[in-house]
């Protein structure tokens, strides 16, 4: 009968990131974290192999927010955050466009390459943009992926720790590169800010 590992871990920061080498587009955001964003977990389960099972319950909330505090800090020439999406009776001054993240899927996923151990991250953000007065304008789906092998020598519980964190860290790094690149390649963006993408 085998035998089983659990661990919490917590990714409460993203790692350091270099600045982006692109202008603020002017452009002011609200920017809206939800419940279920802000306090994401997850469990993951792997049978790494026929005897060991690893579980882990891994906490992204402090990183999301992190990830998408960078985003549009670096992104936008203002950004407010606000409590609440406006109702159809509202319409929220001062802001251009409404911003909030999901986070739609969150992978960990450990297992053997060429006899060596190995582990992969795969993270996917559903962004959903909104006009000042909360109607839905687009919806853009966005994801990240890293693996690494890993060399365990014993301590296989403390480097699971340090590659969960690293490689979501990586993961959400590739999010940030895709959302300042693509952003105003987005054709309802593009539609509504195309004065603004091409200033």
């Amino acid at each position: 009968m085998g035998c089983s590992h659990s661990l919490n871990i917590n990714v409460d920061e993203i790692g350091n990131y270099s600045k982006p080498l692109i202008e603020k587009l002017p452009i002011k955001v609200g920017v809206y974290y939800g419940n279920d964003f802000r306090t994401y977990n997850t469990i993951q389960e792997n049978d790494y192999t026929q005897s060991v099972t690893r579980i882990s319950k891994i906490q992204l909330g402090k990183a999301n927010i992190a990830l998408f505090n960078f985003i549009s800090s670096h992104l936008f020439e203002n950004v407010t955050h606000i409590q609440q999406l406006p109702n159809e009776l509202e319409n929220l001054q001062n802001v251009d466009l409404l911003l909030e993240p999901n986070i739609s899927n969150y992978e960990y996923i450990e297992r053997t390459v060429f006899y060596e151990p190995a582990a992969q991250v795969n993270i996917a953000y559903i962004i959903n943009f909104y006009s000042p007065d909360g109607k839905q304008i687009s919806t853009w789906t966005i994801s990240g992926e890293s693996s690494r092998y890993i060399t365990w020598h014993g301590i296989e519980v403390m480097r699971r720790h340090t590659s969960v964190k690293e490689l979501t860290h990586l993961s959400m790094r590739e999010v940030a590169a895709q959302f300042f690149a693509d952003f105003c390649n987005q054709s309802d963006i593009k539609k509504h800010f195309d004065k603004q993408c091409n200033q």
